[in-house]
């Protein structure tokens, strides 16, 4: 299942990316381990199915960490007139999982 979330998230990105698996594929593992302990899946037996249920979670905040790379610490930013406002991904991949039910409840 990971190697299909991979593949969607590089295909998703499509002129965006770069050709550095390494660094995708690691940003990969962190989002799912984050994704699986915020929605309290992490223990769970069926990792295929927890994936499977956070899928579109976890790839919009790959592919948002993907894109701001170089700029994790800025919140905002504005040159020349132009004015760029940046989201935590990690902060709203939580707010999404609580906001669709997909965390359990111990």
């Amino acid at each position: 299942m990971k190697n299909r979330i991979l593949n969607e998230i590089i295909r998703d990105l499509s002129d965006n990316y770069r050709d550095d698996i390494q660094v995708i594929d690691s940003l990969l593992e962190d989002v799912i381990n984050d994704a699986l302990f915020m929605s309290n899946r992490q223990h769970k037996k069926d990792i295929d199915t927890q994936l499977t249920l956070l899928k579109s979670n976890i790839k919009k905040a790959v592919k948002t960490i993907y894109l701001q790379r170089g700029t994790e610490d800025v919140t905002s930013n504005s040159q020349s007139g132009i004015s760029n406002t940046y989201s935590d991904a990690m902060e709203q991949m939580q707010k999404d999982i609580i906001r669709q039910q997909k965390r359990i409840l111990l």
